[in-house]
């Protein structure tokens, strides 16, 4: 399933999904929400959990490339997983985001199973459920 292409933070465009046969994670997330934040440590716990078995890729909704790039840049230089530019909110529209931080799960199928919210309790179980199946 191929939705559609964004700036890689590599240099680039990249899809925003890979037709590898994994669960994939989108985190729908902006530089200056200090709850998408806080939830880059959250997906990176995740990520050393989850090793190669989950796709993982976060979406910066921010509103130039600047912002993007320079704001809270270390954390994002270090992440080992897809990172993407969403400087129009498109994959914030197509996928209904109303609230930052929005985590989706897209099954093996590249269907959309799962939207939760917030950086919370709840987040952190429906992450680890990921990892039961």
């Amino acid at each position: 399933m191929r939705i559609f292409l964004l700036p890689g933070r590599k240099g680039g465009d990249e899809w925003l999904l890979k037709d590898n046969g994994k669960v994939t994670l989108i985190c729908l997330f902006s530089s200056w929400c200090a709850y998408s934040v806080a939830s880059v440590g959250l997906v990176e716990s995740f990520a050393k959990l989850a090793g190669d078995k989950v796709n993982i890729t976060i979406i910066w909704e921010d509103k130039g490339e600047h912002q993007w790039l320079n704001h809270q840049h270390i954390a994002k230089d270090n992440m080992l997983w897809q990172s993407l530019w969403d400087e129009y909110g498109f994959a914030g529209t197509y996928f209904k985001r109303k609230i930052w931080p929005t985590f989706l799960v897209v099954n093996e199928e590249g269907v959309l199973t799962q939207v939760f919210t917030e950086y919370s309790e709840k987040s952190v179980a429906k992450l680890k459920s990921l990892l039961q199946r």
